[in-house]
């Protein structure tokens, strides 16, 4: 038998075209699995751009800190200046390294028998320092004594540098 140049030719376009439509077809069935694993790194990458962001906030905060001259202002003084006629007692509950030379620090105050005005002034003086003291949880009981009277459990939370 033999080949004509015609036959082929046919053949090896038929063969061509065949292997082209595999080709296709595999791609075709490929591509989804590539465009998850595309999507998937996509979201990873944003989110590292995401801890970035977060990490940079961070170093900015520190710097921010390494700023601030004083420590973190005495509750005791800060309690005594603002409420009169009762002594805070006051107990740290626990302190954590930040880090960059820095620890959050927790501290309980309570108050006993107080005016709860006074004990809001004492927020505010304790929120105006720097670094600030910041309210973390508060517990108020009213006093049988008079009106705006009572007890005033409060966990402050600071920075402070690292002793």
């Amino acid at each position: 038998m033999k080949f004509k140049p015609e036959s082929i030719l046919r053949f090896s376009i038929l063969s061509i075209l065949l292997a082209g439509i595999i080709w296709t077809a595999a791609n075709a069935l490929r591509a989804d699995a590539i465009s998850k694993r595309m999507q998937s790194k996509l979201a990873v990458i944003q989110q590292l751009q995401e801890m970035k962001q977060q990490q940079d906030l961070i170093e900015t905060s520190f710097a921010a800190l390494a700023s601030v001259s004083n420590t973190a202002p005495s509750l005791s003084v800060l309690a005594s200046a603002a409420v009169t006629g009762s002594v805070a007692e006051i107990r740290e509950l626990d302190s954590r390294a930040l880090g960059h030379g820095w620890n959050a620090k927790r501290t309980e105050v309570v108050f006993k028998e107080v005016n709860l005005n006074s004990v809001a002034d004492f927020l505010r003086s304790a929120e105006t320092q720097r670094p600030p003291w910041r309210l973390a949880e508060c517990a108020i009981a009213a006093s049988g004594k008079a009106d705006g009277w009572g007890t005033a459990a409060l966990t402050m939370e600071t920075v402070a540098r690292q002793p």
